[in-house]
């Protein structure tokens, strides 16, 4: 056997590639389908014998992806530690994202060790990695949150409204 086709092309040893847990289940569906494992490892550009392992592990990849409502680009199929944690402290984040609330990463180590208490998990420190790998699992990203809409006062803006076309209709003012 060359050295180029231990290596792949020239002999250059090609760059480990891990799929994502979305490409790993459209991987398993696809070879369900019936491609063929040469298909399958040209269109995810991985060997022939990573597609094999991953048609041999293709229950448990399912049941991961059906049990897990945070895949985002996760890569392994370990789940989170403490996941009743993690899954309050993303509510706790959309919670106040939907507010219109800035969140930074001191507040989520501040909230998840608030929750940690009232789950009694005993030791639990919300490192700054703690913070990254929960991010990374629900794919939470920093968003500048500007706009108008976030900060405008609607009820003033509907009672100012209000009192101005009342002014208008006792005067006897037009739009136009």
């Amino acid at each position: 056997m060359s050295q180029s086709s231990i290596h792949g092309i020239e002999g250059i040893k090609q760059k480990r590639k891990h799929l994502s847990i979305d490409q790993t289940v459209d991987l398993t569906e696809k070879a369900e389908r019936g491609y063929s494992v040469t298909q399958l490892a040209q269109e995810f550009n991985i060997g022939k014998a990573t597609i094999c392992d991953i048609k041999k592990q293709k229950d448990n990849i399912k049941k991961f992806f059906a049990q897990t409502d945070a895949i985002g680009n996760r890569k392994k199929l370990r789940p989170a530690k403490y996941t009743d944690l993690d899954s309050s402290v993303f509510k706790w984040f959309t919670q106040h994202r939907v507010k219109g609330i800035a969140v930074s990463v001191h507040s989520i180590r501040n909230a998840a060790e608030r929750l940690a208490v009232k789950f009694n998990i005993d030791n639990f420190k919300a490192s700054t990695e703690w913070v990254c790998q929960l991010k990374e699992r629900y794919d939470i990203i920093n968003k500048k949150i500007c706009g108008e809409a976030l900060s405008a006062d609607v009820g003033s803006a509907n009672a100012y409204k209000h009192k101005l076309s009342q002014h208008m209709i006792s005067n006897n003012l037009s739009w136009f």
